[in-house]
Parts: C-alpha cells; sequence; structure tokens
C-alpha cells in the first residue's frame, strides 16, 4: 500500500514536472515569435525602395547605401529622400529631403554618428536625430566647392561626393579620388590622400587602394603622414609584363585586424590579412581560373567577402562569399546580366543593371 502510495505520488510529481517545463517552453518560444515580426533587413520589401543608381564603384567597403541600427534601417530614396524604418512598428518615414538636383545621377549618402545620422547631398552635409529633428549644417556646398577647388581644378558647379563616413568623431568623404577628413571641432578640411579608389578604417589608420588599385597605402589618422605599404605605383600601360602587375580591393576590417584581396592575371585571387612586418598571411583563395573576370564585394557589417565571377563555361554570372570569421565558403548565383555587384548586406546582394535608374536587390539564401 505504501509503495503504490509513492507510486502515485511520484506520477503526480512527474506531471507537474512536465507542466512546468512545457510553461518554460512556452516562456522561451515566445520572444522567437516576436522577433519574427521584426523588420530586418532580410523581410523589409526593397521592391519599392527605389535607390537611385550612383556611382558604380566602392569606396567605403563597410559604408554602404543602406546603413542600420539595433531599431532603425536608413536609406535613401529617389536620389534626395532619406527614409527611416522602425524594425519594430515597422513604419517608414522621411526624415530629410533634400531639393531635387538638375544634375543627373546626384544622390544622398548616409552615415551614422553617434546618436545622429549623416547626410550628403552634391556637396552639402548635414546632420539630425533619429527622427530627423535637430537639424544641423556641418558644411555646405559653397564652402565645400570653396576648399576642394584648391586641388581639384575643373570642379564643376557641384561637389561630386562618392561616400561619406563616420569615425572616430571625425567625418570622412571622397571627391573625385581624393580622400578627405573633416575635423568636427575645428571644421578644419584635409586632404589625406589622391587617387584612392577604395578605403578601409582599422585602429588608428585609414587604408587605401590607389593608383587604379596597384598599391596599398596606410595613413596615419593622427599625424596624417601617409606611407606606401605594399604593391607599386604603376602606369599599367608601361608595363610589359601586366600579368605580373598585382592589384589590391576588397578592403576590410574585422576585430580590429586589415584584411584585402590580392589579385593578378597569373594567379587566383586571395584573400591576405595584412602584417606589418611584410609577411601577410593568406586566408582564402578563390577557386577562380588565372585571368578570369572577376570582382570583390564586402559584405557590408560583416566579416564576408565575396567574389563575384562570370563562368567561362555557361556565362552566368556566379559569387563565392568567404567568411573570415567562421571560415566558411557559400556559392550562390547571382542574378540579371549585368556585372556590377555594389555590396551585400547580411543575405541580401544589392546590385544595379545597365537599363535601370534604381538598384535592385535578391537574397542568395
Amino acid at each position: 500500500m505504501r509503495k503504490n502510495v509513492l507510486i502515485v505520488i511520484f506520477a503526480m510529481f512527474f506531471m507537474v514536472g512536465c507542466g512546468s517545463i512545457n510553461n518554460v517552453e512556452v516562456k522561451k518560444s515566445s520572444p522567437v515569435e516576436i522577433s519574427k515580426a521584426v523588420t530586418s533587413l532580410k523581410t523589409y520589401d526593397w521592391n519599392h525602395a527605389r535607390i537611385k543608381n550612383k556611382v558604380p564603384v566602392r569606396y567605403f567597403g563597410n559604408a554602404p547605401i543602406v546603413v542600420q541600427n539595433e531599431k532603425y534601417i536608413f536609406y535613401p530614396k529617389e536620389g534626395n529622400k532619406v527614409v527611416r524604418v522602425d524594425k519594430r512598428k515597422k513604419d517608414e518615414k522621411i526624415i530629410y529631403e533634400f531639393p531635387l538636383s538638375k544634375e543627373k545621377g546626384v544622390g544622398v549618402h548616409l552615415t551614422l554618428g553617434e546618436n545622429i545620422i549623416f547626410f550628403e547631398h552634391e556637396g552639402n552635409i548635414v546632420s539630425s536625430d533619429y527622427n530627423g529633428d535637430n537639424v544641423v549644417e556641418i558644411i555646405s556646398n559653397s564652402k565645400m566647392k570653396k576648399r576642394l577647388s584648391k586641388e581639384i581644378e575643373d570642379l564643376e558647379d557641384f561637389c561630386e561626393i562618392y561616400a561619406i563616413h563616420y569615425y572616430k568623431k571625425n567625418l570622412y568623404f571622397i571627391s573625385r579620388f581624393n580622400i578627405y577628413e573633416y575635423d568636427m571641432k575645428t571644421e578644419k578640411i584635409t586632404r589625406l590622400a589622391d587617387d584612392v579608389y577604395e578605403a578601409c578604417f582599422c585602429g588608428n589608420m585609414l587604408y587605401c587602394a590607389y593608383y587604379s588599385w596597384t598599391a596599398l597605402c596606410e595613413v596615419n589618422l593622427s599625424t596624417h603622414k601617409k606611407k606606401r605599404i605594399r604593391g607599386k605605383e604603376t602606369n599599367i600601360k608601361e608595363v610589359k609584363n601586366t600579368g605580373a602587375v598585382k592589384y589590391y580591393r576588397g578592403l576590410m576590417e574585422v576585430d580590429n585586424q586589415f584584411y584585402y584581396v590580392r589579385r593578378q592575371n597569373a594567379a587566383r585571387p586571395a584573400i591576405y590579412q595584412y602584417c606589418k612586418n611584410g609577411k601577410d598571411k593568406k586566408i582564402y583563395e578563390y577557386e577562380v581560373s588565372p585571368g578570369m573576370d572577376f570582382d570583390e564585394i564586402p559584405v557590408c557589417d560583416s566579416s564576408k567577402i565575396a567574389c563575384a565571377y562570370t563562368d567561362r563555361e555557361d556565362g552566368e554570372h556566379k559569387a563565392m562569399i568567404y567568411d573570415i570569421k567562421a571560415r566558411t565558403l557559400k556559392k550562390t548565383d547571382l542574378s540579371g546580366e549585368r556585372f556590377n555587384y555594389d555590396f551585400i548586406i547580411e543575405n541580401l546582394v544589392f546590385y544595379w543593371k545597365g537599363d535601370s535608374d534604381y538598384i535592385s536587390c535578391f537574397s542568395y539564401e
């Protein structure tokens, strides 16, 4: 009898225990259900974003057209508007609008600061909070033009800025392949390097691919001293053996380490980790036939670099996306007939076609 009572009590305890476990599981699963309802880059409908196609060349690998933080996604719309998407409320709001430009191809560039966002349009740089309030003019087109005309002889009626970036409480922008630092305290503009095709910040250094990607230089952000660290300032037309020329692209910072992609016609493109002792570490070598046309696409806000190429057998556009942190490779087909793919965020490829004024987007997963 006593044994039967113990069995009943144990059974009752087990049933209550299972009920408790089930209740805990429900509580644990509820945040997952909420997170599914949150708008993200992957779930946002980019088909109606209408992001103007501007310059088909990357400049800051980690500063794309679309920027985000934990609460919001920001992107330029129709070439003169800045849109904020609330990830939880799912609503869209135009937080700033520039007058329409008369110049074809001019758009808005964005970069996030500390609790503020910066916008650039036709050489005018302004900032606001995330609601579009507390607008501050950082520099006007006229002041920008007056400053840049000292170094750019053929400066036209508007100042063509290719990209802007906020780093360590200062603004940086590229105009006509010159990279400048705008000191937020003194309002002083300093040219750091010329002939810049791509740039990346790491530690207290600015790394630039210049001279048509045949060389790398570093600029100390404290002293502004520039030094060539890899490659040569080579005029390709004067080189007899062009297959020996090395190109440096796909600049990226990961965990405070600087990475780049090096290629030459006689070898496969490979990702390297920069080492100051001159012995750069090869991280990964893409399985692409030597001499094949390809392009590196930095995957923004991430540790990935994509190698886009055209398959010689079927003529299809494809990409191999390598994750530097995870040491993994993802292969995918690329849509569209154009070879120009601007950037990738998470699993979204943003690209442009020759017959469209707007950037398109698709998921590779």
